[in-house]
């Protein structure tokens, strides 16, 4: 896994026929150009190691990021969710980053499979807002905090669980807990 700020393959990726119209962008006749995001460093892209998926979570204001994901069909599954849980580790633990939110067009079971998995809460909705292949659909916003990733996110538990063994005898006034 890899931060990049070069946008090439997020732009080839963006651009795919299977891909492009699923990002809500006006007009889908116009090549889509994410170099702009991508090369700020004040936000994080991440990429698969076959470069064919990613996430981009761009920075909205301090500790406050949105995230977007965007992926080939050959990276759909396995190579995407092994990115996520490393990037929003990454983003959580390197960062400022307190609370990440989301979009989730209506019909877009894919964007709210993977916000599920990656612990994403609802927030508010609204109705026929989001640019969807060529009309206004609702959408669902999302939020993801700190707190909700440090704490189910599964990865987290192991090295909890870790951290109690190596302190194990050492102090005295820390029992374990679910926390």
């Amino acid at each position: 896994m890899n931060r990049t700020l070069d946008a090439e393959a997020f732009n080839v990726i963006a651009n795919h026929a299977e891909v492009a119209p699923w990002l809500g962008y006006e007009d889908p006749t116009e090549p889509i150009d994410l170099t702009a995001h991508v090369s700020n460093p004040a936000n994080f892209a991440f990429l698969t190691p076959m470069r064919d998926g990613g996430y981009l979570l761009l920075k909205a204001q301090a500790g406050l990021y949105v995230a977007h994901t965007l992926a080939l069909p050959s990276a759909r599954g396995r190579p995407m969710l092994k990115l996520m849980r490393w990037g929003f580790r990454t983003l959580f633990t390197c960062s400022d980053a307190i609370e990440v939110v989301t979009q989730v067009p209506d019909g877009h079971a894919n964007a709210k499979a993977w916000s599920d998995l990656a612990g994403f809460r609802d927030a508010y909705r609204r109705e026929a807002f989001f640019p969807l292949m060529g009309e206004r659909v609702g959408c669902q916003y999302r939020s993801l905090s700190y707190v909700d990733w440090a704490t189910h996110a599964k990865e987290n538990l192991t090295l909890g669980q870790q951290f109690h063994a190596a302190i194990h005898g050492l102090v005295d006034n820390h029992p374990q807990d679910d926390t």
